[in-house]
């Protein structure tokens, strides 16, 4: 029960600060040192290992890793199945939603969002390409672009992502708020949650398609944890910071003395959200094992080909596909519930 008591001192503590104080509260990097640090020599050298690597992680490394010169023009590196530079030969289903011109197209609506400052700022890039991309297990199924952008020196890149937006899991169950768009949702809900939210942070609509974006700067400095290599010290430690996180996101986005009054300082909260986290694996685990079945029987049909695993839904009349990236067998996420079955 580890991050539930670390989420329940977080937010109590929060539920005595100021609007003001909630507001500005950030997680330091030399707070978070200081925390690894009481907790073991392994867990210090991990998150320092992190950090290290985000810091690398900067927008003219990241050009140089997926670009390439071609005819001396910047371009993004074809790779697929993971990154298809739209000028090389793509599917006719992917051709109905996306083209070179739909790109410049999208990058001139998005450069009209952009308050003032924003927009003087991009006035030194130009687009140079455009790739579809597979993303990670949350965008399965989603449409994804890459724009590479160009500035007048050399060195000058930048690379943005734009994302298909789509409403909240959430939606059918709660009351929300009326969005223009489902990229201004995300956006909204980003820039209130993050410390410190991306400056290029903007969403778009493609009138054509009728497909909702929100757009972002590509792996600049960020940085993640492996777990696998996480001792148990240093596994509490990373989520009692991730809960300390996700309580101020609260916070700024919630009334944090009405979820503190509600949790109150007994378990009872910190129990049910255990058992839940527990039902949740096991209910994961058998969903897992229902796929594997499906698989085997001839239900689903599944191909692992080029590090790319396809799944067809032969229950309904039209296959389904959905690309996952494979980083190793024993990473795959598989969602819960029927979504393949």
């Amino acid at each position: 029960m580890v991050v539930s008591r670390s989420y329940r001192g977080a937010i109590a503590s929060l539920a005595g600060a100021s609007p003001l104080e909630v507001w500005y509260h950030d997680m330091e990097i030399d707070k978070v040192f200081e925390i690894f640090d009481m907790s073991s020599l392994k867990a210090r050298r991990s998150v320092q290992k992190v950090i290290d690597k985000a810091v690398e992680n900067t927008q003219e490394r990241t050009a140089e890793k997926i670009s390439e010169k071609v005819g001396g023009r910047r371009q993004i590196r074809n790779d697929p199945p993971f990154l298809v530079r739209l000028d090389e030969t793509v599917t006719e289903e992917q051709k109905a939603w996306i083209t070179e011109k739909d790109v410049e197209k999208l990058f001139k609506g998005y450069l009209a969002s952009l308050p003032e400052e924003k927009r003087q700022l991009m006035s030194h890039f130009r687009l140079s390409s455009g790739a579809m991309q597979i993303a990670g297990t949350s965008s399965i199924g989603k449409h994804c672009i890459l724009f590479l952008l160009e500035g007048a020196a050399k060195e000058d890149a930048l690379i943005l992502q734009l994302k298909e937006a789509v409403p909240s899991v959430l939606e059918p169950y709660v009351a929300g708020k009326e969005y223009k768009s489902q990229g201004q949702r995300v956006l909204i809900g980003q820039k209130m949650m993050q410390a410190a939210s991306d400056i290029f942070l903007s969403w778009i609509d493609d009138s054509s398609t009728g497909i909702q974006y929100y757009l972002r700067q590509f792996k600049d400095m960020k940085g993640s944890f492996d777990l696998d290599f996480l001792d148990k010290e240093s596994l509490e430690t990373y989520l009692m910071v991730c809960s300390a996180c996700l309580a101020r996101a609260h916070a700024r986005t919630g009334n944090a003395a009405c979820i503190s009054g509600y949790i109150g300082k007994s378990d009872t909260f910190c129990e049910a959200v255990t058992d839940f986290a527990v039902a949740y694996a096991d209910q994961t685990k058998r969903d897992y094992l229902a796929l594997k079945e499906a698989v085997k029987s001839g239900r689903i049909e599944a191909e692992n080909e080029c590090k790319k695993l396809k799944f067809y839904s032969l229950k309904k009349k039209e296959k389904s596909l959905i690309s996952i990236h494979l980083r190793s067998p024993r990473k795959i996420i598989i969602p819960a519930g029927e979504a393949f079955l």
